[in-house]
Order: C-alpha cells, then structure tokens, then sequence
C-alpha cells in the first residue's frame, strides 16, 4: 500500500526532480552531500514546502519529526519533559527504548550531555503512534554502543521510517531502500 507518492517533483531552486513511492511500513535511507537536497526532499515528502513542479500525494495521518539539530526546554527535569510530551501527543512511553537509552530521568535537561540530550529526543519522537516517522541524523552525538542497540531497534520498529543520513554504513543491518542523493 502506497503511503507517500512523489510524481516528477521538483523546486525550482533544486536541479533534480524525484520520483519516489514510499509504501507502509517501508524503511528509507535519504543520503547525500551537503547542499545535495536532502532537507528538501523531506519538506517535500512531509508537505512542509510544496513542489515547483509534479505533485505529492500523502495518506498518513500522522507524522513523528526529529530534526538534526535538536532544541529541549534546558530549565525542566528529563522525566517532567518526558510526561509532558507523552501527554501532549496522548501516548505512553516506549519502555523497550527507554531501556536502552538509559536516560537519568532525575536531571534537568541542561545537565544532560549531547548524547542524551539526543537520545531523550529520539525517545520522545518514537513514543508516539504516528504512521510516518522521519530522523534527520538521529545518531549524532550517540556513543558506538548506543548506536548499535538503537539501530537493532530501528529494525523491529513497524512503521514507515524515513532517516536521513551522511553514514549509510551505520545503518546496514536494517535492510533499508536508499535513495542517494549525492550530486549536488
């Protein structure tokens, strides 16, 4: 079943144009250079920007976004912020994941190193019930160890992920489709 359709998009300031099905429950690897249009693939898929050129058809109802650079409220404690945001998008949290990342949950945010500060926001973005989930550079600031077990999860997760990437190689194990980007 086909989630997201792209029929020779296009934007005008981008000199390619995509021609792209993505169907339920499919993984996908966006990769590519800086400047190459990776950001602008995902406005595009997500409905962000629309296309100069071409149209995108969507029926998920609901998408879960992490940018690459992550912004958190530094002044709350980890577990005010975690049921904050569980409360706001009406979900419980992802036990299996919290596990894993081993979060201090009794910190403020600002205490928290880079690595947690990214993993609390990839907790949160994938406690959610949302049909289509998009990573851009979710393992930056992730220790090797925490990648590995982070991308084993990836691997069982059951919905449409897309990720955005400059490592591909990190995410072998999950038999993704890559769409490659890499001229400019």
């Amino acid at each position: 079943m086909s989630l997201i359709k792209l029929n020779n998009v296009s934007k005008s300031y981008l000199n390619k144009s995509f021609d792209i099905t993505i169907t339920k429950n499919e993984k996908i690897l966006i990769t590519g250079v800086n400047g190459s249009g990776k950001s602008t693939l995902i406005k595009l898929i997500t409905r962000y920007i629309r296309p100069s050129n071409g149209s995108v058809i969507n029926t998920f109802k609901n998408i879960s976004y992490l940018e690459e650079v992550v912004k958190l409220p530094l002044q709350m404690k980890v577990l005010d912020y975690i049921n904050l945001m569980l409360k706001i998008k009406n979900t419980s949290l992802n036990y299996e994941l919290f596990n894993v990342f081993k979060i201090p949950d009794n910190k403020y945010i600002y205490e928290l190193s880079k690595g947690n500060k990214q993993k609390l926001a990839l907790l949160v973005t994938l406690s959610s019930d949302s049909d289509l989930i998009v990573l851009d550079e979710p393992l930056n600031g992730l220790d090797s160890n925490i990648v590995v077990s982070f991308v084993k999860y990836l691997k069982k997760v059951n919905k449409t992920l897309i990720i955005v990437t400059h490592f591909p190689n990190d995410y072998n194990i999950l038999g993704v489709r890559r769409i490659n980007l890499w001229q400019k």
